[in-house]
This record gives structure tokens, C-alpha cells and sequence, in this order.
């Protein structure tokens, strides 16, 4: 069974479509599924796929959670905020 192709956002929209794009273009740049993004923050799946389809927006805590995951281009060592200190992703 193929997976769809994600639904076309534009971010000129409105303030959630414009997070929606900008999430998923982080979320994919990085190599994450919408699973393995959710596992780190933690929150469902199914709640990164609403906001990055515009269709819902993170409340404070979970925005900052989702701001907190970035990570440096593959191959570029850098500390975790979710993993113990000192160690690097």
C-alpha cells in the first residue's frame, strides 16, 4: 500500500498554516517521521500530523517542546535537551 503524498499547505493562509509548513520542513530536513518527531517531545503522532496539516496549533508547552527538539545537519555532534547532560545526539 503507498503512502499518500502529504496535502499541500500554503503557508500565505493564516498563522497555523504557516507553523504546519515550517514543522514539517523541519521535521523532514532533519529525517524524522511525524512518530519519531512525536517520541521526542512526547505527544502522539497523530497531533504533529494535525498541526503540520494547519488544522490545529500547539499550545505554549508543546511549541516549546517542538522548538526545543532541533537538531544540527547529520553528522554534527551537539547536546540533546532531551537526553542526560553531557551527552551528544
Amino acid at each position: 500500500m503507498a503512502v499518500p503524498a502529504p496535502k499541500k499547505l500554503d503557508p500565505t493562509q493564516s498563522l497555523t498554516a504557516l507553523y504546519g509548513s515550517m514543522l514539517r520542513k523541519f521535521r523532514t530536513k532533519a529525517g524524522w517521521t511525524q512518530r519519531e518527531l512525536g517520541d521526542r517531545i512526547p505527544i502522539a503522532h497523530s497531533r504533529i500530523a494535525q498541526f503540520e496539516l494547519g488544522n490545529e496549533t500547539p499550545v505554549p508547552d508543546v511549541a516549546q517542546a517542538l522548538a526545543g527538539s532541533r537538531v544540527p545537519a547529520r553528522g554534527v555532534g551537539r547536546p540533546d535537551p532531551f537526553r542526560s547532560k553531557g551527552k551528544l545526539s
